[in-house]
């Protein structure tokens, strides 16, 4: 599934949160399977266990959004932390909850409205961000149209830009989405 988000990153290049919703379809349709599926199905369960697992791709992406959409060193490392603690604390608290032998029903049925409210969550991203695109698109245009389009930008020794301004701060910056 890993080299399913890159494919669908490159054939997609600026769509990575649609890549993210389609590769999220798979691990939901595995846990309800798994909810679903008799106890008895054999290679049924075996292969909607495989599904519910494949998780990587999905958690991939989401990282490379929020290195390619938080700018500024100090916001970056926050984002990060919080990104981990959050990943974290669902390691050591989901397994939990898949304590109750043979259907383990609290697992299976937290892991379906996680990953729904995963992909609602993606969705809501998506529009902000392409929101805010378009307004900054906006305040450009705007800016050329009066002349005001350029902006002095002092570099340091190695040529980086001495301001850190973060994605909300600097104008210029657009999210990928």
């Amino acid at each position: 599934m890993l080299w399913l988000g890159v494919i669908g990153c490159l054939l997609f290049p600026k769509n990575r949160t649609l890549v993210a919703l389609v590769l999220i379809l798979p691990p939901l349709a595995g846990n309800v399977l798994l909810l679903k599926l008799s106890t008895d199905a054999g290679w049924g369960m075996i292969g909607a266990s495989w599904l519910a697992s494949c998780i990587t791709a999905v958690w991939s992406i989401l990282l490379s959004l929020t290195a390619s959409n938080v700018k500024g060193n100090t916001k970056r490392a926050i984002v990060n932390a919080m990104f981990f603690i959050g990943y974290c604390a669902g390691c050591i608290g989901a397994p939990q909850l898949w304590t109750e032998k043979p259907r383990y029903f609290n697992g299976v049925v937290t892991a379906i409205v996680t990953w729904c409210l995963l992909f609602v969550v993606i969705v809501a991203y998506r529009l902000l961000c392409s929101r805010d695109n378009a307004q900054r698109a906006s305040v450009d245009v705007d800016a050329q149209i009066s002349g005001q389009a350029h902006q002095e930008v002092n570099l340091d020794a190695v040529g980086a830009p001495e301001s850190d301004l973060t994605d909300r701060e600097d104008k210029h910056f657009r999210y990928s989405i």
